[in-house]
Formats: C-alpha cells, structure tokens, sequence
C-alpha cells in the first residue's frame, strides 16, 4: 500500500468494530480518494480509515475465525466452571476443616499451659458429680472447661490438661446461666425448666449434661426439690455423665443412697474478714457459699450487710 501510494505514513490498525484497517491523517485523504481498490470506511478527526479488496477479504476471515474462537473458548471456560462447581462444597468443607485445625493448633503451640493427647476410656464407677463451694469460686468456668474438653477430645485435639481420661459421648446437654424470652411468655424458670425437659428426655447413658445452679428462679423448696428429683432421675434412670453445680448443700447427701453419685467442691481459704478462692477442685462438700464475703468484695453498703 506504501509503494502503491507513494506514502510511507500509512498504517495498518485493529480496531474493536471493524477489525483491521488502514489509517491516514486527514491531510493526506486524498491518496485514497476515488482511488480504485480503496475503500474508504469513515473519516474523523483522528484520520481516515480505508481497506483494500484483500484486506477486506482477509479482515472478514480473520473476525469469522476469532468469532469461532471466542465461542470455543467460552463453551471450555463452562465447561471449566461447571467442573469446578462440583467440587466447591468438598472444597469448603476442606477449607472450614483446614482453617479450625490450624486455629486449634495455633492455640496449642502458642499457649503458656500444656496441652496433652487424651485417653479414651469406657465409662465406668462415678458419673454423676456435685460441685459445690463459694460464690466466684470457679464452679462455673470448672464444668464449662470440662465440656470444652470432652468437645476438643471429641473431635480429636489435644486438650489443655496435664493428663486427660475421657470417654466418648453421645450429645452434650448444658444448662447455664439464666435467660428469658417475654415476647413468648417465658420467665427465666419457664426457660430453665424447658432446657432441663430437653435435657432428661432427649440423653442418654452416653450423653454429657453440665447443670449450672438449677432451681434459683423459684423457691428455695421447689428449687431444691426439683434439683433432687432430676438428679435422681439422672443418676438413676439415664446414668449419664453429669456435673452439677449447686447452693442447694443438702443435695450432695445423695451421695449416700446412690453410688454413681460423687461430690466435689472448689477450695477456698476463709479467715474471719477475707475469703481467698484456691480455684482448685477437690473430693468433698463445701457447705458455704461465703455469699457475704462476695458482697464485701463488691463494696456492699456494711449497713445492709450487717
């Protein structure tokens, strides 16, 4: 085209909608004027655009091939994704797998206390236990850690213990802290008792029950005389591993009647104006729950204690 123009400025250009073409300023549009074999395609301030009957022939079978390709290219990139797209819930399982077992490892490398693989054991001698002892003592965060554990046994982790004998359970019953739901008419007792339905109808001998002071929302009779009605019918019909923390000190003398039934308490050092919690567990009963000495902590009005 140079030579047939006797000009060196021509360019050849692709251009998104018409694909290949030659270009010219507009000074030099006269080259191709009415010139035969030149077709002008448009003029605009960049220049003007022509073809030649070739680069016409050939420009129409180079967007025909890239049309085709584009094609074949898409139906592989679905085929591709449909592909893939099987493998996304394997993957994410993966992935959510991956992702807890590094989080769980992080904590155990990391941590300052030891972490120790468990032994599993079949479930033998004393299952249900009482835990009793002061207010903040730690009987709470005991049962809670001991659920925490059996779960990390469970699912086959190290637990942060200096020696661990767990056996395998079923399902885990808890019942903790207290809430409410007034849009349903349901009182924190309403909501304690549903939890322990839930508890006693649906475990088995194999299941983990953590109780956590039952009975508080109602009377101290009825509370107490709950409590010893569901932990006889735990530790005597479902004989299920149980802890059960507790105020209620005359319900540890089930220990007595029923042998599955043990008791431990958390320990503490009591002088005559100071409590000081050991946060340590130990066999036995603790009859105080040192409830004024957690007052005083609290800076409680000395009137309303005295």
């Amino acid at each position: 085209v140079k030579n047939d123009l006797g000009i060196s400025s021509v360019k050849l250009e692709f251009f998104e909608k018409i694909g290949f073409a030659f270009r010219l300023t507009l000074k030099e549009e006269h080259y191709v004027r009415n010139k035969k074999g030149y077709i002008t395609i448009d003029t605009r301030s960049s220049g003007v655009r022509f073809q030649t009957a070739n680069l016409k022939e050939n420009n129409e079978r180079y967007c025909n091939l890239r049309k085709d390709y584009e094609e074949k290219q898409k139906n592989i990139v679905d085929q591709m994704v449909d592909v893939s797209a099987s493998y996304i819930k394997p993957l994410r399982l993966l992935g959510a797998w991956i992702d807890a077992a590094m989080s769980l490892c992080h904590a155990a490398l990391s941590s300052s206390k030891t972490y120790v693989r468990p032994k599993l054991r079949e479930k033998d001698g004393q299952r249900f236990y009482f835990v009793t002892g002061p207010n903040m003592g730690g009987k709470s965060t005991y049962i809670r850690s001991v659920a925490l554990s059996v779960l990390l046994a469970q699912i086959g982790y190290f637990v942060p213990c200096d020696e661990a004998e767990i056996s395998v359970v079923d399902a885990f019953f808890t019942r903790i802290g207290a809430s409410d739901n007034p849009s349903k008419a349901m009182s924190t007792f309403m909501y304690e008792m549903l939890e322990m339905k839930s508890m006693i109808t649906g475990s088995t001998s194999a299941s983990l029950l953590i109780i956590d002071e039952m009975g508080r929302g109602t009377s101290t009779f009825d509370g107490f005389g709950l409590s010893w009605a569901i932990s006889r019918r735990i530790a005597e019909n479902i004989k299920a591993p149980c802890l059960f923390t507790t105020h209620f000190h005359d319900l540890t003398t089930l220990s007595d009647s029923i042998l599955s039934i043990g008791n431990l308490h958390v320990d503490a050092l009591c002088s005559k104006n100071k409590v000081t919690f050991l946060y340590r567990i130990r066999p036995g009963v603790c009859n105080e729950s040192f409830g004024i000495h957690v007052a005083k902590l609290a800076a409680f009005p000395d009137t309303a204690i005295k």
